[in-house]
């Protein structure tokens, strides 16, 4: 056999190869199968959610209207979802605040006189906020539960001192910070499955 012929063999080898190769590929792809991650999406497509003011055992005043706005917020800028009441509502997101909590991370010492007599004592320089969640994402129709994440944290360092005001308003922004990352997963976790 001559050196022509077997290039002209390995070519035509290949050229079926490449041709098996493509319409395998069809085959797969055009059967209507498809690959999808577990707990992915679930073929449906979220036209309107409802998201219900988010409750609280809480001791901490006003957090419950601002993570749900903030919740609410995320899914109007990042998605045509409408946000409806829970009547016309195709899915229904409940959130509920489970614990917020508050440990100090630093200290540093105050040392005082008052009166001629000599005081120390620690002061709180930096402190941490967790807040912990529940969420669920209900179908409204049939109440069963697309998905949820029990005890979602998230958590943020603020600075602490002697001026208490100073130190709440640190403290509400890093509230503001937690809920907005956490509004940022609730957002993922529930649109990754439509």
């Amino acid at each position: 056999m001559s050196h022509l012929t077997q290039r002209k063999k390995s070519k035509a080898c290949k050229t079926i190869n490449y041709i098996f190769l493509w319409i395998l590929l069809a085959a797969v792809f055009s059967c209507g199968y498809h690959f999808r991650a577990a707990d992915g999406s679930i073929g449906k497509k979220l036209k309107s959610i409802a998201i219900p003011i988010l409750s609280s055992p809480s001791s901490f005043m006003g957090v419950e209207g601002d993570l749900t706005r903030i919740v609410r917020n995320e899914f109007i800028a990042h998605s045509k979802v409408k946000i409806v009441g829970k009547d016309e509502a195709q899915g229904i997101l409940y959130c509920q605040i489970y614990s917020i909590k508050t440990a100090p991370l630093s200290y540093s010492v105050l040392r005082q006189s008052i009166h001629g007599y000599n005081s120390t004592e620690k002061v709180t320089n930096v402190r941490e906020l967790k807040v912990t969640i529940d969420v669920k994402l209900e179908d409204a129709r049939t109440e069963k539960i697309i998905w949820e994440d029990l005890k979602l944290t998230e958590k943020a360092r603020f600075q602490a001192g002697t001026d208490p005001l100073s130190t709440l308003h640190n403290q509400r922004q890093a509230f503001t910070s937690i809920a907005s990352s956490l509004a940022k997963r609730i957002y993922s976790n529930t649109m990754e499955r439509f």
